[in-house]
């Protein structure tokens, strides 16, 4: 390819870019949000993390974007060494929420407990993100991270919601 044409391609490209955006905006669907003030669910799940393995489940509460979670993470070593580090915290966070998706992101702060070791404070991390097909049940993933100064870690959860996931309630 000559250089002037390249050179074409690359002027005309942003114009192109912003003309498909503005199009795109115009004729798109308008999504619905969930604004209701009382959505709350139990999730659990199972996966991996920085140590080995990981289970963890907990309570969350959604009132219009905010969201305020509880959470118990528990790390094993997969060659059978036992647990590696557990977090139990309270966060909060935001949250958006259409009729049939959720995605969030928390941080707050947990207390870390090494089985043979005292315990440390630390800042709990987590992203939910979950398909919401009916009103009461859901699934997706569940990423989790705890920093702190003696057992930092992070991995996801494959996971299951239960609870008031969504409502008639239109704000």
């Amino acid at each position: 390819m000559k250089p002037e044409a390249l050179l074409f391609k690359l002027k005309t490209l942003p114009f192109f870019l912003l003309f498909s955006l503005f199009f795109a905006t115009a004729h798109g669907q308008a999504v619905e949000t969930n604004k209701a003030r009382n959505l709350w669910w139990a999730f659990g799940g199972g996966g991996l993390s920085s140590q080995g393995g990981s289970v963890g489940f907990g309570l969350s509460h959604q009132f219009r974007p905010h969201i305020i979670s509880a959470r118990f993470v528990r790390n094993y070593d997969f060659d059978g060494g036992g647990t590696q580090a557990w977090d139990a915290g309270l966060l909060y966070g935001r949250s958006y929420k259409t009729r049939n998706a959720m995605i969030s992101g928390s941080a707050g702060v947990g207390y870390v407990g090494p089985p043979s070791e005292f315990g440390t404070v630390g800042i709990p991390l987590e992203s939910q993100i979950f398909w919401t097909p009916t009103r009461y049940f859901g699934i997706g993933v569940y990423a989790f991270g705890n920093l702190n100064t003696k057992e930092p870690f992070g991995g996801a959860l494959l996971g299951l919601q239960f609870g008031r996931l969504t409502s008639h309630y239109k704000y």
